[in-house]
């Protein structure tokens, strides 16, 4: 094995990580959700942060294209790969493109922490978090039937 070449993570453990991504999002999305609700549904913003009902989708579909178009190089480049240089290419097929996703649903959770306004930054966020499920690996590429 040359010094490049890490042992990639088992599938296993691939699935566990790709859910902690989707709870991190989860979690912190009943975080806003309980404190919006706490504070009578007022934003935290003192006052409405205007530029975020651009930003937010803007981010989003920049985002959700990013992830796509490096999912579907990474993978492509992974095709012809064997073994242990496989797995970590469809390895990083998954998680960065997930990580990218999740960037841009975290920011648009926090904008909806601010604002109070459920459309376009939940709405954001919850498109970018049907993303990711969808990006989650349920079955093993390279396993054998």
């Amino acid at each position: 094995m040359t010094t490049n070449e890490r042992t990639p993570p088992t599938f296993a453990q691939q699935r566990v990580i790709s859910l902690g991504l989707l709870l991190g999002m989860l979690s912190y999305g009943m975080v806003v959700a309980v404190m919006l609700i706490q504070n009578g549904n007022q934003g935290m913003a003192t006052e409405h942060i205007e530029w975020l009902d651009i930003a937010v989708p803007a981010t989003g579909v920049a985002c959700a294209v990013l992830a796509v178009l490096i999912r579907r190089a990474v993978s492509a480049s992974a095709a012809p790969l064997f073994g242990a240089a496989r797995s970590n290419a469809m390895f990083r097929a998954t998680l960065v493109p997930m990580a990218i996703v999740e960037g841009g649903c975290l920011f648009s959770l926090t904008a909806w922490l601010l604002n109070a306004n459920m459309l376009p930054h939940l709405a954001t966020a919850l498109v970018l978090l049907t993303l990711s499920i969808s990006f989650m690996p349920f079955r093993d590429p390279d396993a054998t039937i």
